[in-house]
């Protein structure tokens, strides 16, 4: 499973929460940071970053982030 996180100009970085993660997965976990477009426009950006072939794609949206498992 990936991670992909869209970080839509949230007040505390994605990459400060989530560094420790990443080192140990990495590859894992990709954060995608944007301005602020609204919710369709993270998940639109995070759905293009799931790779090929995916069958299942979970959202998750926590303090102006999403959160796309794949």
């Amino acid at each position: 499973m990936r991670i992909i996180v869209t970080d839509d100009s949230s007040p505390v970085p994605a990459t400060t929460e989530l560094a420790g993660r990443i080192r140990d997965n990495p590859g894992r976990i990709v954060i995608i940071e944007q301005p602020n477009g609204g919710p369709a426009a993270a998940r639109n950006n995070g759905l293009d970053h799931v790779a090929p072939g995916t069958d299942h794609v979970a959202f998750r949206i926590r303090r102006r982030r999403l959160f796309v498992l794949a």
